[in-house]
């Protein structure tokens, strides 16, 4: 009897943090992914409180345009090339916004930090297509 209660509350614990573990991930998607990627940049770049509130505003219209373009890419795959040319072109968009509430030094050091992450990004694609490569 004690055993059959114990895993039952085992199997209460797991739940619940599965269920917490799954709302701390869902609650990073969009929304505050972009706050955090402004918060970054505020710090990084040593943003004042005028150029965060415009970049703030310049990252959300954009966000909105590229998941509108990610859904759209979603639900017809025949269009999937043509949808990824315009998020590039949506992302470059934003970029111009963005270094035009820069400063000189400030763009400097927006570029260094794009190019970062492509870096980044580029090493992780590769390493996890070495993996997937039997």
């Amino acid at each position: 009897m004690k055993l059959k209660s114990f895993r039952a509350f085992e199997v209460v614990i797991f739940a619940l943090l599965f269920f917490l573990s799954w709302q701390s991930f869902a609650q990073t998607k969009p929304e505050t992914s972009l706050f955090f990627h402004v918060d970054s940049l505020k710090a990084r770049l040593k943003l004042t409180d005028g150029q965060t509130a415009k970049i703030d505003s310049i990252m959300k219209t954009n966000r909105e345009q590229i998941l509108a373009a990610r859904e759209r890419m979603s639900k017809d795959k025949s269009s999937h090339q043509t949808a990824i040319a315009a998020k590039r072109t949506m992302h470059e968009k934003m970029d111009k916004e963005i270094l035009a509430v820069l400063t000189e030094a400030q763009k400097a050091k927006y570029i260094a930090l794009k190019k970062e992450r492509g870096t980044r990004i580029q090493t992780k694609q590769k390493s996890s297509t070495k993996k997937s490569t039997p």
